[in-house]
């Protein structure tokens, strides 16, 4: 979809401002559902129901433009479909392929999948080491995930200079 909404020299600014944006739309989620987590007590179980449905309608809000005004994709005369367990196949052939014809986009796309397995590393298990290895209380945790989404968010939209080529 991204092809559709962007050109070739504007297909990066376009995708990290699309997930920059979603990044800032979670932490405003966040802050939209701590007074429901302090309104009705953290051992509640129904806070915590109420904060998914808080979750779903978000996401399904900010869905309508996207379904509003991206064009939809035309149909490919793809590949036949295959099985769970050959697409694993065809996807190392693909990927062996990709390797050998166009290494740069490679190693691009391994190192992002790294990357992003690592941010969901520290997102799901750093409120539970602040919790129980450090002792944290639920307001802390809740902040903690602020100022790492917030951190993650400054250093998305920072400007870096380009490398010299000298």
């Amino acid at each position: 979809m991204l092809s559709e909404v962007s050109t070739p020299k504007t297909v990066g600014r376009v995708s990290g401002l699309g997930w920059g944006l979603g990044y800032i739309g979670g932490v405003v989620a966040l802050i939209a559902c701590i007074p429901v987590l302090f309104g009705l007590g953290q051992d509640n179980p129904l806070t915590y129901k109420i904060v998914a449905v808080v979750c779903a309608v978000w996401t399904l809000v900010f869905s309508i433009p996207l379904f509003r005004n991206v064009p939809e994709s035309p149909a490919y005369g793809g590949p036949v479909p295959v099985g769970f367990f050959r697409s694993y196949v065809v996807l190392a052939k693909h990927l062996k392929r990709l390797f050998q014809t166009n290494r740069p986009t490679f190693w691009f796309l391994l190192s992002a999948a790294v990357y992003r397995d690592g941010l969901a590393g520290v997102f799901a298990f750093g409120a539970v080491l602040a919790a129980q290895g450090f002792g944290f209380s639920f307001l802390e945790v809740i902040a903690f995930g602020l100022i790492l989404l917030i951190g993650l968010i400054m250093l998305l939209f920072v400007k870096l200079p380009a490398p010299s080529r000298t």
